[in-house]
């Protein structure tokens, strides 16, 4: 199994500045060539606009495999013209290492599916609003308790996945007959964790790119 770049791949860049109240910076880029020793890459955007990379800044570059996501360290080590396109190429400096899960990124998106109580006879469809390698925020129009153990459906456009989970959050919607769910997964397969993280990924970048985040 590789697990190094690869032409076309779609990657994050975190780049860390002491010196920046925000702390650290997400940038999304795309691998354009691969030789023997750098990688080519588009230059950095944030929210839809390039981000000035300095020549000899260091950061972390992340990207997803089947096996999961991974990330190493690089160096930006110049700009170069490539017919119409300008790339960065960029140096490794770290051997690749496989994220953990508290790292995962928590994606804003709506997404629709369903929960089934594992306890009694509830059952319901949700409006996810956002979503990560570990759990996800809710809507529902029916109550579930605190701990309560469930089977929960996400429809992730092509990929339909269903995993158990426990609610860790209940909130009452204002005066709606609503319902706000915190919801944790709990013993998720390799197989379907990867494939939750791979729609994070790619919705991730295709929101970076529109700039929408």
């Amino acid at each position: 199994m590789d697990l190094l770049l690869k032409t076309g791949d779609k990657v994050d860049i975190q780049i860390h500045n002491p010196n920046n109240p925000e702390g650290v910076k997400t940038l999304y880029s795309q691998v354009m060539n691969v030789d023997s020793e750098f990688y080519y890459i588009t230059g950095p955007v944030i929210k839809g606009i390039e981000y000035p990379v300095k020549i000899g800044q260091k950061a972390d570059l992340t990207y997803y495999r089947d096996a999961g996501v991974f990330s190493f360290s690089i160096a930006f080590l110049k700009k170069i013209k490539d017919g119409n396109l300008e790339l960065y190429q960029i140096a490794r400096i770290s051997e690749p290492r496989k994220t953990q899960r508290r790292e995962y990124y928590r994606l804003k998106y709506m997404v629709n599916g369903s929960l089934k109580s594992l306890e009694n006879e509830t059952s319901c469809e949700i409006l996810v609003l956002d979503i990560s390698g570990g759990g996800i925020r809710a809507t529902s129009p029916k109550s579930f308790y605190v701990g309560e153990k469930i089977e929960c459906t996400l429809n992730l456009e092509d990929e339909r996945i269903t995993v158990a989970a426990t609610v860790v959050r209940t909130i009452r919607v204002n005066d709606e007959q609503k319902y706000e769910l915190g919801i944790k997964f709990e013993d998720v397969s390799e197989q379907n964790q990867n494939k939750i993280i791979a729609f994070i990924f790619q919705k991730q970048g295709e929101l970076r790119k529109k700039g929408l985040i």
